[in-house]
């Protein structure tokens, strides 16, 4: 692999490489979508949107909507960005009788021994 100092012959393709003859995109024009060697305005349906990053991602196979990473098809472990998992499915905000953690991305129960540890140690 080495990477290409000419121009980049992929349609919107800021950086490529060359790799046996072959020209890769390893990342787009401003504003634009990274998804498999193409960039695009808008990434595909079935796919997710990872803003942060500009990065077209398959959607899992999983049967939790919103659901970015799946340990096998019923069980999430982590929602897309910005939603927050609790009890297998993903919301926007927590629900009622729940606390978001803002790190990880869950709601905690406010009766869980977890919740009440973080209070007490936010109250000192």
């Amino acid at each position: 692999m080495k990477k290409n100092d000419k121009t980049c012959w992929i349609h919107r393709c800021k950086t490529c490489i060359t790799k046996n003859h072959k020209q890769i995109c390893l990342m787009c024009n401003d504003g634009f979508f990274y998804y498999k060697n193409t960039c695009l305005k808008k990434c595909p349906n079935n796919t997710i949107e990872l803003d942060n990053n500009y990065i077209c991602v398959d959607n899992q196979t999983c049967g939790v909507n919103n659901c970015e990473k799946c340990i096998n098809k019923s069980k999430c472990v982590k929602c897309i960005h910005g939603l927050f998992l609790y009890e297998n499915e993903c919301h926007e905000k927590c629900p009622n009788g729940t606390r978001a953690n803002r790190v990880n991305f869950t709601c905690t129960n406010k009766s869980s021994k977890n919740f009440k540890r973080l209070n007490l140690f936010l109250i000192k």
